[in-house]
């Protein structure tokens, strides 16, 4: 093996290791936003009524950030430009017509 392809290999895996400790950063900031949102709602700052009453102003994005998956694509989502990645949530016939999938995720089954 030339010293070029050694080279290639050795760079190749710097950059794999690299995208798996960037996605596993990634990983981390979603899991401890719902935890947060967990003790949250144990401490009372959050409750149903609340909840509800936001729900009925219209006011449903104030409402959703409570929900604790929300909260952690939420984290996710304001992270994505610095940290140098698209975040997104894909679906088959979304909602959202952001959330279709891109041809990377097309290869996977969801």
């Amino acid at each position: 093996m030339s010293r070029f392809a050694v080279w290639a290999r050795d760079e190749r895996g710097k950059i794999d290791q690299t995208t798996v400790e960037k996605a596993w950063s990634v990983a981390l900031s979603a899991h401890g936003a719902p935890e947060t949102m967990d003790q949250n709602w144990g401490d009372g700052v959050f409750t149903v009524t609340m909840l509800k009453e936001w729900a009925d102003r219209g006011e449903m994005d104030t409402a959703l950030g409570a929900v604790p998956i929300v909260a952690a694509w939420r984290s996710v989502i304001t992270n994505s430009s610095e940290g140098g990645y698209e975040f997104k949530i894909p679906k088959h016939h979304p909602r959202n017509p952001d959330n279709l999938p891109d041809e990377l995720v097309s290869r996977f089954s969801l």
